[in-house]
């Protein structure tokens, strides 16, 4: 009997695991519903509306700017030479010509001149000059202080021979003149001279006297076109004070 009601049970059992493995077939074979759409959200009463973000610029792209054409230089200007001016040293008239050349080492004369005077008198030394064109002159001459006075700022130049004037100096203390052609050196600072005075400067006598104006050793110096020395004769210089 106990086996009878065991086997009733186990009969049962299995029958109950068919029967749920049929229906999960059947379950299994049945067709799937399509989901249903979402639902959208409910509206939020009295909310703004999202703005839309702004739209983006456009990028522009511009285009490398052409450069402009260069101008050509303009072409250098070229002036035609000024004329110098008589004064210019670049003036060819400053130097000295084949016939100056051909003039020099004849020789030159410097006469100082023969004067009698009074005591006190002032007078007019002047200085003689026969030469050919030179490129420098310079005269020391020699004086006695205590018979003569050398009045200041007197010297001067006398006719054209010197084309750019003259440098005097006198020193009492040691009884001496000197006169300086001006000019650079090498240039025809001095036309020809035949026989006239080329400068002067004025004395006064102070006492009673005979003297000599003269020239210290090597005092006289002329220089020529060949840029030598021109030999050089020498007169006159003799005052009488009484």
């Amino acid at each position: 009997m106990r086996d009878r009601t065991l086997m009733v049970v186990v009969a049962g059992a299995a029958a109950v695991v068919l029967l749920f493995g049929l229906l999960f077939w059947w379950r299994a074979q049945m067709p799937r519903p399509a989901p249903a759409p979402p639902t959208p959200p409910a509206p939020v009463a009295n909310r703004a509306p999202v703005p839309a973000p702004p739209a983006q610029p456009a990028v522009v792209t511009k285009a490398a700017p052409v450069p402009a054409a260069v101008p050509a230089p303009a072409a250098a200007k070229t002036e035609a030479p000024q004329a110098a001016a008589p004064d210019d040293p670049r003036d060819p008239a400053w130097e000295f010509t084949e016939a100056d050349i051909a003039t020099a080492g004849r020789g030159a004369k410097v006469d100082l001149g023969d004067y009698q005077v009074a005591v006190g008198q002032e007078f007019s030394f002047e200085v003689g000059l026969t030469a050919p064109p030179l490129a420098n002159l310079m005269l020391i001459m020699t004086y006695d202080p205590e018979l003569l006075e050398v009045l200041p700022d007197s010297a001067k130049a006398q006719g054209n021979a010197f084309r750019r004037g003259i440098e005097f100096y006198a020193d009492p203390k040691t009884g001496r003149m000197a006169l300086i052609s001006a000019g650079l050196p090498g240039q025809k600072n001095m036309l020809a001279a035949e026989g006239a005075v080329v400068a002067s400067v004025r004395l006064r006598a102070r006492k009673a006297g005979e003297t000599r104006i003269g020239f210290i050793d090597r005092g006289i110096s002329l220089t020529n076109a060949r840029l030598e020395d021109e030999p050089c004769e020498v007169t006159g210089g003799r005052i009488v004070v009484k």
